[in-house]
């Protein structure tokens, strides 16, 4: 629905991020309070129904909260 397809989009907008924190320090964030910290975002970012995303510190991967019925979110095929 619109709300997956909004988290997705969020995902894409929040990696970026985890690069430039990696590239800053050379190590993914383990917790939002450090990039929150590192001036990269001015909050945690929540997903479209309150939950906050899950970090993957030693990936960088970011995806919907366990908790959130989004999760698991599903793959979107390029082009659709």
């Amino acid at each position: 629905g619109l709300m997956q397809i909004d988290a997705e989009e969020h995902l894409e907008l929040l990696r970026p991020v985890m690069t430039r924190f990696h590239d800053q320090t050379g190590r993914f964030p383990k917790t939002w309070k450090e990039v929150v910290d590192a001036g990269l975002l001015r909050r945690a970012p929540v997903d479209p129904t309150g939950y906050m995303y899950e970090l993957e510190p030693e990936t960088g991967n970011i995806d919907v909260g366990r908790g959130s019925y989004l999760y698991p979110l599903r793959t979107r095929v390029p082009g659709t």
